[in-house]
């Protein structure tokens, strides 16, 4: 009879470890989704990447598995598509969202670039900087969702994109013909004078900000 007892009162603690950790793990998850909408909610890319830069590594790479959890739920992409925002969902990890390890060199030196260049053949360039650069999922085609920004030529501004960052200060480029159309041009960005205040540039935001010049 004392080992039938002992026995319940393991398998009844198992089942509510069992039990406790997977109410953890959905509460987490419902923690990202309502951070997610949050900041993604704020009024200017800026805005969003200074909410971005005060959390930690973890959430960080939470946030960005968030926003590509739910592109894979939009109809309009094809299978080579969702395969490819997949394979990015399996790069991710903690550490290339902490500047002191050596992942996070190797992501902004090398695998950022050929994850974009990837993506080229699969994408736009809107769609690839929306990917890559901009969290929000939103399709819109004005400046704040586009990553437009004031240009500067120098002085003591603060810096707001990563040096060699290749999809940063969109602006509309006018394309002469008849009718006369709109399209989106990215620049990329160089040195200048600006101070550097706040991580959560370049892609996945996972650069510092130390630029605020681009060229086209």
């Amino acid at each position: 009879m004392k080992k039938l007892l002992f026995s319940f009162l393991i398998l009844s603690a198992i089942y509510s470890c069992s039990k406790t950790n997977d109410f953890a793990l959905s509460n987490e998850a419902d923690i990202t989704t309502v951070s997610y909408q949050k900041l993604t909610a704020l009024p200017t890319l800026i805005s969003q990447q200074l909410a971005f830069d005060m959390k930690t590594p973890l959430e960080k790479q939470n946030l960005w598995k968030q926003k590509y959890n739910e592109m894979l739920q939009q109809k309009d992409l094809d299978f080579e598509q969702k395969k490819f925002i997949k394979s990015v969902i399996n790069v991710l990890n903690p550490q290339i969202f902490d500047n002191t390890t050596n992942e996070a060199k190797i992501f902004q030196i090398n695998t950022l670039d050929r994850l974009v260049t990837e993506a080229e053949k699969y994408f736009t360039k809107q769609q690839v900087f929306n990917l890559f650069f901009d969290l929000n999922n939103s399709k819109s085609e004005n400046g704040n969702d586009n990553g437009t920004f004031k240009l500067v030529d120098d002085g003591d501004k603060e810096c707001m994109c990563a040096i060699g960052s290749k999809y940063t200060c969109a602006r509309l480029k006018v394309i002469i013909g008849y009718p006369p159309s709109m399209e989106t041009e990215y620049g990329t960005c160089t040195d200048s004078k600006c101070v550097e205040t706040y991580s959560g540039c370049g892609g996945l935001w996972a650069s510092s900000c130390n630029g605020v010049k681009c060229t086209y």
